[in-house]
């Protein structure tokens, strides 16, 4: 189901540029005084951040076995460019070399945070197998 999501967000043809989820942003924020075009810049990076950082989190929980995780990072970056290069030939699509950045920025992140989550669990369980009693 989120892979079907997350298809549907990067592969369909943009719609009008007021129904975006970016747009939605912009007009929060424009009664505050933000420049629109500042924020629709900083919102959409932020934004496609937001969505990578799962894309990070899931490689490095599949291929953590096989792949360090800077590998997992890379993987994801490499994603972010296939589906940048794909937008190119979609209609309503721009592919954006900006956008391959903060793909690949949330990647990262999304590595760094299971490379975290899963430090932490690895300490706590070590940590309870040297408390347990030995059983002869």
């Amino acid at each position: 189901m989120l892979l079907a999501l997350f298809a549907w967000l990067v592969f369909t043809p943009g719609g009008t540029p007021g129904d975006s989820a970016v747009q939605f942003i912009v007009t929060l924020l424009e009664p505050l005084g933000a420049d629109p075009r500042t924020t629709y810049s900083i919102a959409e990076f932020s934004l496609n951040i937001a969505l990578f950082i799962p894309v990070g989190a899931v490689l490095l929980a599949i291929f953590r076995r096989w792949l360090p995780p800077v590998a997992c990072a890379a993987l994801g970056a490499i994603a972010s460019t296939g589906i940048e290069l794909t937008q190119m030939f979609i209609p309503g699509r721009v592919a954006s070399i900006t956008d391959i950045a903060s793909n690949s920025i949330g990647s990262v992140i999304g590595v760094a945070i299971m490379v975290a989550v899963i430090g932490k669990a690895g300490s706590q369980a070590r940590a309870e197998t040297r408390s347990a009693p030995v059983i002869a």
